[in-house]
């Protein structure tokens, strides 16, 4: 259940469409469930998530970021838009015991750094990837 509330003028949680390409992905290791990963990630929001600063502060819970850079940033219409490359290390549970005929998923879990989760909703980017 998602709770609405006001701060500021701003109806929380804000609601963030999220998108997320992946590029490549190596070094799968499977004892210690760990891979590597390239991917874009992209935010659209209406209104401040912090009120210094527009940019979109993006932490990886199920691993270690190794390198990220913003690709661009816009605000248009009352929207603000960012999009990131980054490259990860990342942490998972591959059950193998159907194998040769199992199927692996793969998670990259993104939460914004300081952002109380109650204030931020993220919703994925329907009408840009798959």
């Amino acid at each position: 259940m998602v709770y609405y509330r006001e701060q500021g003028g701003i109806e929380l949680p804000i609601k963030v469409v999220t998108g997320v390409f992946v590029l490549d992905v190596w070094d799968f290791d499977i004892k210690q469930g760990t891979y590597d990963i390239d991917f874009y990630v992209w935010f659209k929001w209406r209104g401040r998530i912090d009120p210094e600063n527009d940019d979109f502060k993006l932490e990886v819970m199920n691993g270690r970021v190794q390198s990220i850079v913003k690709q661009w940033s816009e605000k248009f219409g009352g929207w603000s838009y960012v999009e990131y490359r980054v490259v990860a290390n990342m942490r998972g549970n591959f059950l193998l015991h159907k194998y040769p005929f199992d199927t692996q998923k793969i998670e990259v879990r993104i939460e914004h750094s300081w952002a109380p989760i109650t204030d931020v909703l993220f919703v994925a980017d329907t009408m840009h990837g798959d």
